[in-house]
């Protein structure tokens, strides 16, 4: 018995196997972006809108509507967006503010653009019905290759 088919038949089975763990990177990666732009967008544009570009013009959290999200006071000091927005202590209480070098940066990084829950799920969708087709015919498409091939 020759070992060729038995690695071919070891490589078809680990077809699928790569399609679905692919499937699961591009949807971690989705779901992170839309996290990223939309949650914690939420808070990189509150801040924008009220103008606090500067340390005199520093809010608080309660102020700026995200004293109740721990998940984004988090990202603010110790998190992705603590290269972003600057924490400045005033009367005991932290104000916070992104500086006007980086605000072009933020504003065009955590844009609400196609952050949209409909563009997720149909993009969703769309990857799982490739990844679905790829597992079932992929195998077939490189076994057929391979015997034209030989």
């Amino acid at each position: 018995m020759s070992v060729t088919p038995i690695l071919l038949e070891i490589q078809m089975i680990a077809i699928p196997t790569l399609v679905w763990a692919l499937y699961v990177g591009i949807v971690i990666g989705i779901l992170s972006m839309y996290y990223n732009k939309s949650y914690l967008g939420s808070a990189i544009r509150s801040i924008l809108e009220h103008k606090a570009i500067d340390a005199e013009n520093a809010m608080t959290a309660e102020a700026l509507g995200f004293h109740k999200k721990p998940l984004i006071l988090h990202a603010i000091e110790n998190g992705i967006l603590s290269k972003y927005v600057k924490p400045i202590e005033k009367d005991g209480v932290m104000h916070y503010y992104v500086t006007e070098e980086d605000r072009i940066r933020v504003e065009l990084r955590y844009s609400a653009k196609g952050t949209d829950l409909y563009v997720v799920i149909v993009s969703l969708i769309l990857f799982f019905i490739v990844a679905l087709v790829a597992s079932r015919y992929l195998p077939d498409i490189i076994a057929a290759a391979g015997d034209l091939a030989s």
